[in-house]
């Protein structure tokens, strides 16, 4: 009887709340209340609804993802220029007159990576460092093809060549970077840097049919063997690069960068020797001062990592 009675107490008393609450929101003093928390809400909603959209076109804030430091990692193609990659002139057929020469590479479109620092002092000014380089490939057939059209060739058997590894052009470049904001995702940043090229040459061998009226000409059985090997050369070089940074997160990245490297690269020593078929070599010759312009179009991407 006691629980069906507080039982009874409970519900009167619930009812009565509920009464008075329903009360209160037909008076007219009220009613702009419960109209201005209707608009708050809706422009609440409305500024939230805002707010996402942004944030799916934009990304988020850009100060909660621009950082100080970047270090990216990229690799892609190089393309040679200059002499670096001129086809149309070799220094190694006709021995030159002098103990110098101007050099041509005949150096083929192939692979460059790059490790790159920077660091943003301000807003938009930085310190960048770049160490990487470039692996180009030798064109034996263009080389093949200039000493068959530059050869009297009096017999049927084809000149060879052959080249003993890769170019590898090192650059390890500092400078100034200027950075600016697209957008929150997107940033761009440009460089001019300069600092150390190394550069290398492959040994090349050639191979050319004895030519006709040379005392030891047996029908084109025995060639004469040119070899010359070239002393690597460290020179100055420059770099002006661009790159377009997009935000994944706030410290991962994506980097897509296109640059040019220049130099003037001088090799200490090119020494070239003569063979007449399977005899010892019996000719040589060494030039010094061999100077080759050089340079290096590039288009990389990659991951870069900021904090």
């Amino acid at each position: 009887m006691k629980k069906i009675f507080l039982a009874v107490i409970i519900q009167f008393f619930y009812l009565t709340a509920f009464a008075q609450t329903n009360e209160r929101s037909d008076i007219p003093g009220n009613a702009s209340d419960t109209n201005e928390t209707s608009i708050t809400t809706q422009n609440f909603t409305t500024s939230r609804s805002d707010t996402i959209m942004h944030h799916a076109i934009f990304g988020h804030d850009t100060t909660s993802i621009r950082q100080k430091f970047s270090i990216t990692i990229n690799g892609g193609i190089s393309i040679p220029a200059q002499a670096y990659g001129y086809i149309n002139e070799v220094p190694f057929l006709i021995y030159p007159p002098s103990t110098s020469m101007r050099m041509y590479a005949l150096a083929m479109p192939g692979e460059q990576f790059n490790c790159t620092a920077s660091y943003l002092f301000s807003e938009h000014w930085g310190l960048m460092f770049i160490a990487g380089g470039s692996i180009n490939r030798f064109d034996q057939s263009a080389y093949q093809t200039y000493i068959i059209n530059n050869t009297d060739n009096a017999t049927n058997v084809q000149p060879t060549v052959h080249a003993s590894g890769s170019f590898y052009i090192g650059q390890y470049l500092i400078g100034p970077c200027l950075s600016r904001s697209i957008n929150s995702k997107f940033s761009l940043q440009l460089s001019i840097l300069f600092g150390v090229i190394t550069a290398n040459y492959p040994t090349i061998i050639e191979k050319t049919p004895d030519q006709a009226g040379s005392p030891f000409f047996t029908n084109g059985i025995v060639l004469d063997t040119y070899t010359t090997t070239t002393k690597s050369a460290v020179d100055f070089g420059s770099y002006i690069g661009a790159s377009i940074k997009y935000s994944i997160t706030k410290h991962i990245g994506i980097d897509i960068s296109a640059g040019y490297t220049g130099s003037t690269i001088t090799y200490p020593q090119v020494n070239r020797t003569y063979a007449q078929g399977a005899n010892p070599p019996s000719k040589s010759q060494t030039y010094l001062t061999n100077s080759m312009s050089l340079g290096i179009i590039q288009f990389t991407g990659g991951i870069s990592y900021n904090w």
